[in-house]
């Protein structure tokens, strides 16, 4: 049998690893002496503690580790397969973020060497803010105070009102004058090309594209506001979120885009 520093030293692992995963039940000694309590470890616990290793070198947690093991499911090759294509779907997924953040620091560091050729809230966040003359728009819709989580709901039952196909993407207007995440004024319309149920007067925007999850669009926000301060403008109605890709798209959250617009004079 093998000393903890036996066993460390043959795996490559410190003693205070192996006391660890001894502590939390996730690979325990062989032996134990009663009297100095030193602990003892078999030859094929080596396999064992190697199978261990090699899943935390993969990303999984200890906790994670540890069900399998209690399961049998480290011996079993479906359930280990099942496992590892489940780990292989969130370091996919962590990528996918981290690419986000990288195009996103690339973007801001571009910006910054441009001096002069954007405004200094762009090179900081990434955004360019540009302005447009949009057209007075037939829309269909429903108005609602709900939680912001809620505002697909609202999307759907719009939807529902619609007699012929929308000439352009959904989109919200939040009336709220202070934005409350749990108690939101906010319109979902959908664009037609006749009949629509009001007239959505044009005028002058500013806008940006946020690409990306919702999670991030307070950034973008900032921008916004940030260049119509700087620009020395005036709000002339409520902000826009046009959803050019959505969860409509199948795309996935770091996919989506959204084309925010502020009205202003």
């Amino acid at each position: 049998m093998y000393t903890v520093g036996q066993l460390a030293r043959i795996c490559n692992v410190s003693a205070r690893t192996l006391r660890h995963y001894d502590s939390i039940g996730l690979f325990s000694p062989a032996k134990v002496d009663p009297n100095t309590r030193y602990r003892y470890y078999g030859t094929e616990q080596i396999g064992e503690l190697w199978r261990v290793l090699f899943l935390r070198e993969l990303g999984l947690s200890l906790e994670m580790i540890g069900d399998l093991v209690r399961d049998g499911a480290v011996a079993d090759a479906d359930h280990l397969e099942a496992a590892l294509a489940d780990q292989a779907e969130r370091v996919r997924a962590e990528i996918g973020r981290q690419a986000d953040i990288l195009n996103r620091l690339e973007k801001t560091l571009a910006g910054l060497r441009r001096e002069g050729e954007v405004s200094a809230v762009a090179a900081v966040t990434g955004y360019t803010v540009s302005m447009k003359q949009i057209p007075d728009m037939e829309v269909v819709g429903v108005r609602r105070s709900v939680p912001i989580r809620e505002i697909g709901g609202l999307f759907a039952e719009a939807g529902r009102k619609l007699r012929s196909r929308p000439v352009g993407p959904p989109f919200a207007i939040y009336h709220s004058p202070e934005f409350d995440p749990e108690n939101c004024d906010v319109e979902v319309v959908f664009p037609v090309a006749a009949r629509g149920e009001k007239t959505l007067p044009g005028g002058q925007v500013a806008y940006l594209l946020h690409v990306g999850s919702y999670d991030g669009v307070g950034a973008a926000y900032q921008a916004l506001w940030d260049h119509v301060k700087a620009s020395g403008l005036e709000p002339a109605g409520p902000p826009r979120e046009i959803y050019l890709a959505g969860p409509e798209s199948k795309k996935s959250p770091e996919e989506y885009v959204t084309e925010i617009q502020y009205p202003v004079k």
